[in-house]
């Protein structure tokens, strides 16, 4: 990976919005010289609720947290060594304050700040559940990538996949569970249940935590557990105790999920629905397997407990997105 950063052109800055999990997707980037991740701004929770309060009512000076945010990416430059005139590439990962701020002209600020600068936007769920402002997106910033090819065709945007860091995870031992599925309810859990039952019924032995169900709508089963949300840390731990992940989408999602990058890095086999992800960039097909039935094949996947190694760690990693905004740059 260090040989590829050194071919870099940019500098890159990459500004989250507080999910702990982004320390996991970007996190390698504090190990270079020329790149750094910001999980979120403002970094302190009572001037993120001040912004919000702020922003969501009709009072004056908004537009005066467009100039505190370049105050603080102005901080980050000067702690990394970087110079205003530096090529940089500002990462912003759609959400939060990146989004809330662009229609106060955010990206032209950044830019008569840091003159060769280049703006890009990355989208990791789907734009017609999270409303992102596309339009505002594409006006403003230089590029803008989504995770899911279907939106990418519907917007015109650019795909690539969820990036995600390299980490060595502490050993636990022999999986404790042929099959692990960690995730909200969303619209989907009609499809976990009957999975959970396919699965079951074959003798394979599974856990599924399940989020935010409601009371009613809840199965009391043996290896199925109902919360609220999880810390991202609590959720790999979790996964690590399974031989296979379970992958199941969202019902207009075609993009790689993070599951996919949690396979590759943990070292597990991945059993996913999305019939997308063989043509999304990084498909190992000796340890991820499509399905569309609970079959004899699935079945004999999961429990399967071949040692798994991928080979496509590199394709995952940020530095890979970073060559690909270059090449789409030039």
């Amino acid at each position: 990976m260090m040989n590829k950063n050194n071919t870099l052109k940019y500098k890159y800055i990459v500004v989250g919005y507080g999910y702990d999990y982004y320390n996991y997707v970007y996190g390698q980037l504090n190990e270079l010289p020329n790149a750094t991740f910001i999980n979120e701004w403002p970094v302190s929770g009572i001037a993120r609720r001040l912004i919000w309060f702020h922003l969501s009512c009709n009072l004056p000076f908004q537009q005066v947290w467009v100039y505190i945010y370049v105050f603080f990416l102005k901080k980050i430059v000067k702690g990394m060594h970087f110079v205003p005139t530096d090529r940089i590439c500002f990462l912003l990962l759609a959400g939060g304050a990146n989004n809330a701020l662009l229609k106060y002209r955010l990206c032209e600020r950044i830019k008569n700040t840091f003159v060769n600068s280049k703006i890009v936007f990355f989208i990791n769920d789907l734009v017609g559940k999270t409303g992102q402002p596309v339009s505002l997106m594409k006006e403003y910033a230089d590029l803008v990538y989504s995770y899911d090819p279907n939106d990418c065709i519907k917007y015109s945007l650019i795909n690539h996949v969820i990036p995600y860091s390299d980490y060595t995870f502490p050993q636990t031992g022999s999986p404790e569970y042929d099959v692990v599925f960690v995730g909200a309810a969303k619209d989907r859990l009609n499809d976990i249940m009957y999975i959970y039952f396919a699965l079951t019924e074959k003798k394979v032995t599974c856990y599924f935590r399940i989020i935010d169900v409601p009371e009613e709508a809840q199965i009391q089963m043996e290896g199925i557990s109902y919360s609220g949300g999880i810390t991202y840390e609590e959720n790999l731990r979790l996964l690590q105790k399974g031989n296979c992940i379970l992958d199941v989408i969202q019902g207009e999602s075609s993009g790689n999920t993070i599951r996919v990058g949690e396979a590759i890095i943990l070292g597990k086999k991945l059993l996913t629905n999305n019939k997308h992800t063989p043509y999304n960039g990084v498909f190992d097909d000796k340890n991820m397997l499509c399905f569309e039935n609970i079959d004899e094949r699935v079945i004999q996947f999961v429990s399967d407990r071949s040692q798994v190694v991928y080979e496509i760690k590199d394709k995952m990693y940020p530095v890979d997105l970073f060559h690909n905004i270059e090449n789409t740059i030039s």
